[in-house]
């Protein structure tokens, strides 16, 4: 009976913890500053709840989306960071849709692989 009181306990803790960092995440946070004629505005907290940070920038009609997702345990085997970058221009964004629905993104650019 005292191992199941303390995984209670534990189990309790833990959905704290989960309803604490859900009411963080849910707070959209927005911030804008003016650069040139436009202002330059970051949200956060409206869009991708699933990764542990995200941040959506736009500036003079131009959008870019940031997350960051991690592990709960740290990895301390590696001397390094991992870091992967997904670069992706979507034609529809700009209304150049090539060819029909199923040609529509098409392959990725020589640009966008080399940005990656």
């Amino acid at each position: 009976m005292k191992s199941l009181e303390i995984g209670d306990g534990e189990e309790e803790k833990k959905e704290e913890k989960r309803k604490k960092k859900e009411k963080l995440m849910s707070e959209v946070k927005k911030v804008s500053v003016k650069l040139g004629d436009d202002y330059l505005v970051f949200e956060t907290g409206k869009i991708a709840k699933q990764a542990n940070g995200a941040v959506y920038a736009h500036y003079a009609g131009s959008a870019v989306i940031a997350t960051v997702c991690c592990g709960d345990a740290p990895s301390e085997m590696l001397d390094y960071v991992p870091v992967s970058v997904e670069y992706n221009e979507k034609y529809y964004a700009a209304g150049k849709i090539p060819g029909g629905f199923l040609k529509r993104e098409s392959k990725p650019k020589d640009k966008e692989i080399l940005v990656s």
